[in-house]
C-alpha cells in the first residue's frame, strides 16, 4: 500500500513540474567606445544591456517592442552607458526594442534604444544594434553635447544557459528522485 501512495505522489509532482518554466535573463556587454567627444564623452564606457523575458527565446524567434507595446514577454530591462542608466523602474523609457535569434537560438540581430527627451530640446539616448553602439547627450548647443560610439565591433550576448533562474520543474524532479531513492533504500532494508 505505501508503494501506491509513493507512485501517486510522484505522478502529481511530475504533472505539476511539466508546466513549469522560468524567466530568462539576457545580457549584452559592448566593447569600449572608440569615439568620445564632448563634456561627458570621456566618461562614457560601453553599452551594457540586461533583459528579463518571461521565458527563453527559442530558435528562429523574435521579440519586438515598438510604440509602447511589449506583448507581455519583456518583464524588466536596463540599458547603461557608464554615465546614465535607463530602466523600467528608473530614468528614461525604452523607445525601440528588437531581438532576433537564428535557428540555433543565438541572438544575431538586435536594436535597443532607450532615452529621455525634454520639451526644452535636451535629450539623452543609448542605442545598440548589431553594427554600432552609441551614447548621446545633446541639447541646444550647450557644453553637455556629448557622444560615445563604437562601430563595426558588436559586443557579446549571454543568455539563459548561463544566467537563467532555477526552474521549479527541476526542483520537483530532484524531489521525485529523492523520494524514489528513499523508497528503494527502505525496500532493501526490509529484505
Amino acid at each position: 500500500m505505501p508503494q501506491a501512495k509513493l507512485v501517486s505522489l510522484l505522478a502529481v509532482i511530475l504533472c505539476l513540474a511539466s508546466g513549469a518554466f522560468a524567466s530568462a535573463t539576457y545580457t549584452y556587454t559592448g566593447h569600449p567606445f572608440t569615439q568620445r567627444d564632448g563634456f561627458f564623452g570621456d566618461r562614457f564606457t560601453e553599452i551594457d544591456i540586461s533583459l528579463i523575458f518571461d521565458q527563453s527565446l527559442g530558435p528562429s524567434d523574435g521579440y519586438f517592442y515598438m510604440g509602447g507595446s511589449n506583448y507581455g514577454r519583456l518583464l524588466d530591462w536596463q540599458v547603461s552607458d557608464g554615465v546614465i542608466t535607463y530602466g523600467m523602474s528608473g530614468f528614461g523609457a525604452l523607445q525601440t526594442g528588437m531581438i532576433v535569434t537564428n535557428p540555433t537560438g543565438q541572438i544575431v540581430l538586435w536594436l535597443f534604444a532607450a532615452g529621455e527627451t525634454y520639451s526644452n530640446g535636451m535629450f539623452f539616448q543609448d542605442l545598440s544594434y548589431w553594427g554600432s553602439d552609441q551614447a548621446l547627450i545633446g541639447g541646444t548647443g550647450t557644453i553637455l553635447d556629448s557622444i560615445g560610439r563604437i562601430d563595426g565591433s558588436p559586443g557579446t550576448w549571454t543568455g539563459p544557459g548561463q544566467t537563467q533562474t532555477p526552474e521549479p520543474g527541476s526542483f520537483a524532479l530532484v524531489l521525485g528522485a529523492l523520494a524514489v531513492g528513499t523508497a528503494y533504500r527502505r525496500r532493501r532494508a526490509r529484505r
